[in-house]
């Protein structure tokens, strides 16, 4: 009878031992499924990013994705390399290895049964990424081919023609893609960039509104609306929109920049250049801050200083055509023609059709006494903006410091004259 107890009793134990392993397991299984499940809904948000290409995808944005679902980076990048060729040609694109992204892509969507809408669409992605634009209109198409309802390509098609200058294209673009998807905010939003672009204002600021009806804490569309306003001279409706898209976002370096903007139109300078403080801690590598930031130093005069932000716009960015302008006009200020006019020069080559410049160009060789070689350049201006009132007039006076008063260009001057009377 001993024996029999002390049996019953192991049998017992083991039993408990056995459930309690079996209630491991299951915890184990549920862990599992919900670890793979938050991994599968973190590739969906990779993918979502990735399919951005205004503004472009930023590598930090991965690992801050990641870091919202409790899932270590390494591990996100192992899951991707261990999957198919689709995932390995995102994560390939995610790390900027753009040529190996587009082999496995290209190769992925080979396969049967392979979704080639999506594949081309990524593909049509990192042309354009890196400014292989014919290349990537052809991925674009090839993506709405395979899939006609396909709204992303659509629109990303159309922000690639209006990146060209191909506004009225890009614009039936977006509306087909609104016309599949009409809660497509990203498609409201870019055929509002696109209208911007092509100086209609109003309607530009309907598109945005049409977007923020579907997403109104995007402060990237607050922002772009904000700019719109800007530019019609609805200054504080403009602040309003920068203000209420850094509420959303307090990093969005864009909007603390525009809005510094704004402060220096209403003559607001210091508290301008506080903008501007905020919108550096914000992302610091942005060109068009350095400059916006120098343009409201030399409205106070400090030019110096001015310019050493120009500088670091244009290390920045050295195609900044502006900075190098205003950089020179900040030298010239300085008495520092000859350097001047080679900013101007510099500036030409990435404008060569800017009157502006040009007429600066002049202004500094007039400085410097070389009349003959200041009128060539207030010609060149007006080739390009016949009713540059200061070209006309400085032509005139250069004309005048040489003695030649041949008729053509006396009535240019007297009409700059006229203009001039007229207008005080």
């Amino acid at each position: 009878m001993f024996g029999f107890g002390l049996a019953a009793a192991m049998y017992r134990r083991y039993r408990i031992i056995f459930g309690i392993l079996l209630i491991i397991l299951g915890i184990i299984a549920v862990v599992g499924k919900s670890y793979q499940l938050s991994l599968e809904k973190l590739v969906n948000e990779v993918m979502h990013t990735l399919a951005s290409i205004e503004p472009p995808p930023q590598p930090a944005k991965f690992k801050e994705l990641a870091r919202k679902k409790d899932i270590t980076f390494t591990k996100l990048t192992n899951y991707l390399r261990q999957g198919s060729e689709f995932d390995q040609g995102l994560l390939a694109f995610m790390e900027k290895r753009y040529e190996d992204a587009i082999h496995l892509l290209k190769k992925q969507g080979e396969k049967s049964g392979a979704d080639k809408s999506q594949n081309w669409f990524y593909i049509g992605n990192i042309y354009y990424l890196t400014q292989k634009y014919e290349q990537s209109g052809e991925a674009y198409k090839r993506s709405t081919e395979a899939n006609p309802e396909f709204y992303y390509a659509w629109c990303n098609w159309g922000i690639l023609l209006g990146k060209t200058g191909k506004y009225n294209n890009a614009i039936q673009k977006f509306e087909t893609a609104i016309k599949k998807n009409p809660d497509h905010a990203d498609s409201w939003n870019a055929w509002g960039v696109v209208l911007n672009k092509a100086g209609h204002y109003d309607q530009a600021i309907a598109k945005y509104e049409k977007a923020l009806h579907i997403e109104p804490q995007r402060a990237d569309i607050l922002n772009n609306q904000g700019a719109a306003l800007n530019k019609l001279n609805r200054l504080n409706e403009a602040a309003d929109k920068f203000q209420a898209a850094i509420k959303y976002n307090p990093d969005d370096a864009n909007a603390w920049s525009n809005w510094g903007v704004v402060l220096n139109m209403q003559g607001r300078y210091e508290d301008a250049i506080d903008k501007y403080k905020k919108a550096v801690q914000a992302n610091a590598g942005h060109a068009d801050i350095w400059f916006n930031w120098g343009v409201t130093l030399n409205a106070l005069g400090h030019y110096k200083d001015a310019i050493a932000k120009y500088k670091e716009s244009v290390r920045l960015q050295p195609d900044h055509a502006s900075a190098l302008n205003n950089w020179g006009v900040a030298l010239k200020k300085l008495g520092q023609y000859q350097a001047a006019i080679d900013n101007y020069r510099k500036a030409v080559k990435f404008k060569p059709h800017d009157a502006d410049i040009l007429y600066n160009w002049g202004m500094a060789l007039n400085a410097l006494e070389r009349h003959q070689d200041a009128i060539i350049k207030y010609e060149d201006a007006l080739q390009y903006h016949p009713n540059h009132k200061e070209a006309l007039n400085s032509w005139g006076v250069a004309l005048k410091q040489l003695g030649i008063f041949y008729q053509k260009s006396l009535k240019k001057y007297r009409q700059s004259l006229m203009d001039e009377m007229v207008s005080d």
